[in-house]
């Protein structure tokens, strides 16, 4: 049987379609994918997310009215994409929301297409002055309901 130190640089997989399985013969990956009968189609997940992410250079470019229109829009293309964004706020240089991350999505997927499509926004309706882009880094950070 493998010790945990032989595993000790696997990747652990948050994403409930991968369970941890330990396999007796070396050289097999620790994961092992689940079929659709493997999961109870009666299961039910819930994973908040606090999503953190700035402009390029941190620079201060979305004031208060451009703010509050990316807000709006943060809203609306996350509703549109079945995405449950329960509240976000933007700053003038970096947004926090709080999401709770949709069972057939990784983070990456889901930040991508906030970032992705709110910078695509905010340069096609000239939300500011000159071209805009969010910067590389982004800080997940989980939540639990303590209910």
């Amino acid at each position: 049987m493998p010790t945990p130190k032989q595993y000790r640089h696997a990747a652990i997989s948050l994403t409930p379609a991968f369970r941890q399985v330990i396999l007796a013969r070396y050289g097999h990956e620790p994961f092992q994918r689940l079929t659709v009968t493997d999961m109870s189609l009666h299961s039910y997940s819930r994973c908040w997310l606090h999503l953190v992410w700035g402009t390029l250079g941190r620079d201060r470019l979305l004031q208060k009215e451009a703010a509050a229109r990316v807000s709006h829009y943060l809203s609306e293309y996350a509703e549109a994409k079945r995405i449950y964004m329960k509240i976000n706020h933007v700053n003038a240089d970096h947004v926090h929301a709080l999401i709770d991350l949709p069972t057939g999505m990784s983070i990456e997927e889901v930040v991508q297409l906030l970032k992705g499509s709110s910078s695509d926004w905010i340069n096609t309706n000239d939300v500011i002055a000159g071209k805009f882009a969010w910067g590389e880094a982004m800080e997940p950070s989980s939540y639990q309901n303590p209910t």
